[in-house]
């Protein structure tokens, strides 16, 4: 609410034509109430990342498939780094009599949200247009689905990711020759089964019984 007023074009404004700061007191005490609020907000998104964060924080962040609480702490973070710059600028220009060291702090501003929003949108991009499942996860349910001794070979997998939870597998296996339709069915279930309690995020898995030499003609038709 605070920020974006002051890293506008006011900076330049600032900067070209720099006047004295007025109302020093209120000045802080808005910032500073300012940056506690961010900071509760901070702290209940942090905490709630936590609950979830299986990898080091950095990876967590990268990999996170839910944008949501990744999004507040992007959002609070810079929030609060700003109010700071923003006090620094008003307490540089007081200090040394230079004000343009305000408007400085409003451009510095607008150039943390400018970096942040980039940020965002190379996060959140992937989710909204679909994206698979990470390569590690992706071979593990390849291991997992090519276990059973009744599946001669995985021709093919895709994931889907439709949520931080939600994922889509479709599965093309090259079942054994000699296997009944009751057989097939039981190694359909049970692969599901191992891929569910591996992935608790994985909602759908969807086979096809296909041999590997039609999956070939297929592919290569």
């Amino acid at each position: 609410m605070l920020l974006p007023r002051r890293g506008d074009l006011r900076g330049l404004h600032k900067i070209q034509a720099p006047t004295p700061i007025s109302d020093l007191a209120i000045n802080y005490v808005v910032l500073a109430l300012a940056f506690g609020l961010e900071a509760v907000a901070w702290w209940v998104a942090f905490k709630e990342f936590q609950k979830t964060r299986q990898r080091s924080f950095q990876k967590e962040i990268r990999m996170s498939k839910d944008p949501t609480v990744v999004t507040v702490l992007f959002e609070d973070s810079p929030a609060m780094l700003g109010l700071i710059i923003a006090g620094g600028g008003i307490f540089l220009a007081d200090v040394l009599a230079t004000p343009s060291l305000d408007g400085a702090a409003s451009i510095l501003i607008g150039v943390v949200l400018a970096g942040v929003a980039t940020v965002l949108a190379i996060q959140c991009k992937n989710l909204l247009i679909v994206e698979a499942a990470y390569l590690g996860t992706r071979a593990s349910i390849r291991t997992l689905a090519a276990a059973p001794s009744e599946i001669g070979h995985v021709n093919e997998m895709r994931t889907l990711h439709f949520g931080p939870a939600d994922v889509l597998v479709t599965l093309s296996l090259d079942f054994a020759d000699h296997l009944t339709a009751e057989q097939v069915g039981d190694t359909v279930s049970a692969v599901e089964q191992a891929i569910k309690a591996a992935y608790p995020e994985v909602r759908r898995v969807y086979v096809e019984a296909q041999s590997l030499a039609d999956h070939r003609r297929q592919h290569t038709d």
